[in-house]
């Protein structure tokens, strides 16, 4: 779980704010939704719970900034 975790979290560009699915590509919207949705399936295999208390193991402002006005 930690080495997917890790993955997840280094998928996400800082530039653009959203998620690529390998290394050197472009973000994409479709990884954006799949990815982050895949942070809080982690939570919910590991605490027994979704993400409660907000803390994100990825810039989320980023993401939003990123569908909202660059998809």
């Amino acid at each position: 779980m930690d080495r997917l975790l890790e993955w997840l979290s280094n998928r996400q560009l800082v530039e653009e704010g959203g998620f690529n699915g390998r290394i050197n590509k472009l973000v994409d919207s479709c990884y954006s939704f799949w990815q982050g949705a895949c942070f809080e399936l982690a939570d919910i295999a590991l605490k027994g719970n979704g993400n409660l208390n907000g803390e994100y193991l990825f810039n989320q402002e980023a993401v939003q900034g990123y569908a909202l006005f660059q998809c």
